[in-house]
């Protein structure tokens, strides 16, 4: 198989396993938990979350480009060594703020706990593999992770549900998964020398954040809501936040393997036939639209169903949540379809610059929404938030090429209206039959406005998935 292919299959397959493990595993430790202790957790994974972005991930983008261009054994020593380095330094400075800064003495330990999940990260090889563009073992790793965690989560829960084996199976999934891309390294890649060195640190850091900064803003943001819901309200709130959230990201495996498929044929196209841009660029939204607003609006019809048969009765707070959080994921598939195409046309610095200038915004609005209106606040400020950004996207994209998006919308908007109907009259009787009615219905309907037509399959063919 060549490697392009053998690469979108090997993150498709797993993206998809390492985030079903990884939803088993929430809807697990949500049940097993009361909401409080299920905020509690969330809390311990999002210092997790940025202490791995700050401590080595923010360095991998640069580290994988000059590994591509084929580095010499100097970088690879200096490189290694400085993910150590700063690894060690965040978990140190995260340990260090719990002891004197938490007075929950419980969930300070669980975050201490949580963050030195940092340090087999800081090994991990996924850098150099990527820049080798050999994927496999950063495939498996992802799902090995996630095996493991929930694996050693169930044999410790089968003994007693405590808080502190959560970080303990999240430290030996993380662990396995080092392993594991180690011993694939020794036996398929040997001869390169990761002894430790520090000579070419300061210019690696310099580089790596130009290069990296507007990602790790992105990556920043991501997690905001988690946080601000933490200090302003209670862990109970993280919690609810925390179950329609995680649903929500659940859907985002889309947008991983959009981007596996999108983003070379963007490119590939722009470079030969810059012509045709604006037609993919159109046609992908056309696509887009068709099957992501019709999955938000059966998310908000049968909320509370979906929480109650996930999570629970004691996890309801959280329907209105999703309610609110599932056009994020609508919004945001149409911002990764314009911003690479930006970035596709070497518009990649106004990218940059909309997101750090937005940055500040996004932080405001998020204080102020999740003060005065809680969790339903934190929701509505992420899915505002992601509209700016997109109508400043389509404002630069339009000096490029031409794009087209409202007139698509038109022609969804009586099939959306078919669905809605069909769920408000069939969902009393029953949920899987007004499911399988109501979204037959709506792709006829589709189909019938010209929402999604013949022609546009075969473009799929041609334009996306062959070279």
């Amino acid at each position: 198989m060549k490697a392009l292919p053998k690469n979108i299959l090997s993150i498709g397959l797993s993206e998809g396993l390492s985030r079903l493990l990884g939803f088993f595993t929430t809807i697990y430790l949500a049940r097993v938990l009361d909401v409080k202790g299920f905020g509690i957790i969330n809390i311990g994974l999002t210092v997790f979350a940025y202490a791995l972005l700050f401590g080595s991930q923010w360095l991998n983008l640069y580290g994988t480009r000059r590994i591509a261009t084929g580095e010499d054994s100097g970088f690879v020593k200096s490189f290694f060594s400085l993910r150590l380095i700063l690894s060690f330094f965040i978990v140190a400075i995260i340990v260090l703020f719990s002891v004197f800064f938490i007075k929950n003495q419980q969930l300070a330990i669980l975050v201490s706990m949580f963050a030195l999940s940092v340090l087999p990260n800081a090994l991990n090889l996924d850098w150099y593999f990527q820049g080798k563009e050999n994927l496999f073992p950063i495939s498996f790793t992802r799902v090995l992770v996630s095996f493991g965690y929930l694996i050693v989560l169930l044999i410790s829960f089968s003994f007693s549900a405590r808080y502190l084996f959560v970080p303990i199976a999240f430290f030996v999934g993380n662990t396995l998964g080092v392993l594991y891309i180690w011993f694939y390294f020794f036996k398929k890649a040997g001869g390169v020398s990761f002894r430790l060195s520090i000579a070419e640190s300061f210019s690696i850091l310099k580089k790596a954040f130009g290069l990296s900064f507007a990602s790790v803003l992105t990556q920043v943001n991501v997690n905001v809501p988690i946080l601000a819901i933490s200090i302003l309200l209670t862990a109970t709130d993280v919690g609810v936040f925390s179950a329609a959230s995680k649903l929500v990201f659940f859907l985002l495996i889309a947008d991983r393997l959009f981007y596996s498929i999108y983003f070379p044929a963007v490119t590939r196209i722009f470079s030969r036939t810059p012509d045709q841009l604006s037609e993919l660029v159109s046609f992908v939204i056309r696509i887009s639209l068709v099957i992501v607003l019709p999955l938000a609006l059966t998310c908000v019809f049968l909320a509370n169903d979906l929480i109650n048969l996930i999570y629970g009765t004691k996890y309801l707070l959280a329907a209105n949540v999703l309610k609110i959080l599932v056009w994020y994921f609508c919004v945001t598939i149409l911002n990764s379809i314009l911003g690479y195409a930006l970035v596709a046309i070497s518009k990649e610095k106004i990218y940059s610059r909309v997101v750090v200038c937005s940055t500040p915004i996004f932080l405001l609005m998020i204080a102020m929404f999740t003060y005065y209106a809680g969790v339903n606040g934190a929701a509505s400020a992420v899915v505002i938030y992601e509209l700016l950004v997109l109508s400043i996207f389509k404002y630069h994209l339009k000096k490029s090429i031409d794009i087209h998006m409202f007139g698509h919308l038109l022609k969804i908007i009586p099939a959306l209206a078919v669905l809605s109907a069909l769920l408000i009259i069939l969902q009393p009787v029953n949920i899987l039959l007004s499911l399988i009615v109501a979204l037959t219905l709506y792709t006829i309907a589709a189909y019938v406005m010209k929402a999604v037509s013949k022609s546009d399959l075969k473009m799929l063919r041609e334009k996306l998935l062959w070279n």
